[in-house]
């Protein structure tokens, strides 16, 4: 499910109306890297919709793939901008904003 675009925007976001952080289980459990590599499971779940990747098996190889993804616009930037942004609302509400 965290890797469906399906689940995570159709049925989770829209359909079911909800509207605060989507955040991924551990990213580095066999069920995600028997199939996929960090690189692919991590851009995946960012596609499918989740705001937050936690925990995935190759960090680096995540980050990577994050920014190769924003810079051959697989990611855009208002798509980035609005996943930042809705992070920095969420903890100006629990007030946990720390800058």
């Amino acid at each position: 499910a965290t890797l469906s675009y399906q689940v995570v925007t159709e049925i989770l976001k829209e359909e079911l109306g909800f509207s605060g952080l989507v955040i991924t289980d551990a990213m580095n459990m066999g069920a995600i890297t028997k199939v996929y590599s960090s690189a692919d499971a991590t851009v995946a779940a960012l596609l499918a919709g989740c705001h937050i990747v936690l925990m995935p098996e190759n960090l680096p190889e995540a980050f990577d793939a994050v920014i190769a993804a924003l810079e051959d616009g697989t990611l855009t930037a208002d798509w980035l901008d609005a996943t930042v942004r809705q992070i920095l609302e969420f903890k100006q509400l629990h007030g946990i904003l720390n800058f």
